[in-house]
């Protein structure tokens, strides 16, 4: 008997519900990332006192950037796994306004379906400079 083929993950797609999913991989981290480090990236500099934007500056100058792959982010932050990486992100307020997020071992993310003005102004915004560095590419 042959064995069962292995399932094919596709990390440069969306599924039915608009989730992409990340594994921590070369291939797919690095579009959560990008989006991750332009929320953070914009909310420290606007809130540059408050706890999340300080916790994230230190990790920037130790070396952390939106090109950063998962082997790097859990050398800078000391975050262990991916896991521990989407809990970050879950207790994380400015992230959680713009990407919804899911656990099923891996992390499963979108664009938040927001009910307010401002805040789907925000993620338009955040959008708009996402298209711009895929179309630079």
């Amino acid at each position: 008997t042959k064995p069962a083929p292995k399932p094919t993950v596709h990390t440069d797609c969306a599924d039915a519900e608009g989730y992409y999913s990340c594994l921590g991989t070369t291939s797919d981290f690095g579009l959560l990332m990008t989006q991750v480090w332009l929320i953070m990236n914009s909310y420290s500099k606007t809130t540059p006192n408050d706890a999340v934007s300080k916790l994230w500056l230190s990790w920037e100058q130790k070396g952390l950037t939106a090109l950063s792959d998962f082997q790097q982010v859990k050398r800078i932050t000391s975050i262990e796994s991916l896991d521990q990486f989407y809990l970050y992100l879950q207790d994380c307020a400015p992230v959680v306004t713009v990407l919804d997020l899911k656990w099923d071992n891996q992390i499963l993310y979108r664009t938040a379906q927001l009910a307010t003005p401002v805040a789907t102004s925000y993620v338009c915004k955040i959008n708009t400079l996402l298209l711009r560095m895929a179309l630079s590419k």
